[in-house]
């Protein structure tokens, strides 16, 4: 039964304007890793923030369902079908990461791509998309027509923009050799799990 009602939500998922975000983002690390430049640890992890950005606004095009207006009479089945919707941009931003961890090392240089730190790095990236889907999901839940990614997707934009604005004593990207990345992402992780919680909230509340 799961598999009969996962197929269609899966083929009417606006994944089209995700994929195509996904691309710009592997797009924005093959070129410099394309062109063989030097590139320092700092700059790559620059990139793969960036190229996440464009992933986690993609991500909150899964949710529109233009459809909705006439599915609403249906009962017990909106938490079901967008927590098979948050599944979908779960696995699909997963192994999104995976190649773009791999464009980045292999365009780096060995002794460059040994002091990336992947694992804070990764941690970040899942907190980005994690935001942007419970956006995503509450974007659906307010539109009535069930198109809410014309908001979600610059309040994707709004939230890291508002990230990256933070002053330097309370910065959470901060450099690889800053002295801080592990307190940083101490608090990363909290951001994620309460990202995770809001999203599972988010999407057993729909109706």
């Amino acid at each position: 039964m799961l598999i009969a009602l996962a197929v269609p939500i899966v083929r009417a998922a606006r994944t089209g304007p995700f994929l195509l975000a996904c691309a710009a983002g592997w797009l924005l690390l093959a070129v410099p890793a394309a062109l063989s430049t030097a590139i320092d640890p700092d700059s790559l992890t620059l990139q793969l923030r960036l190229a996440t950005v464009c992933a986690a606004i993609g991500a909150v095009f899964v949710f529109d369902d233009p459809a909705k207006p006439t599915t609403l009479v249906v009962p017990g089945r909106a938490w079901l079908r967008t927590t098979l919707r948050v599944a979908l941009a779960v696995v699909v931003a997963a192994l999104w990461w995976m190649v773009a961890v791999a464009i980045v090392l292999v365009g780096a240089e060995e002794s460059i791509g040994d002091e990336l730190r992947l694992a804070g790095t990764t941690l970040e990236s899942a907190t980005i998309i994690a935001v942007a889907l419970v956006l995503g999901v509450t974007g659906y839940r307010l539109a009535e027509r069930g198109v809410g990614s014309t908001v979600a997707a610059p309040t994707v934009l709004v939230v890291v923009g508002a990230l990256a604005l933070l002053p330097r004593s309370i910065a959470l990207f901060v450099g690889v050799t800053d002295p801080r990345w592990s307190s940083v992402h101490g608090q990363w992780g909290v951001l994620l799990l309460t990202a995770c919680l809001a999203l599972m909230v988010g999407a057993g509340a729909q109706r």
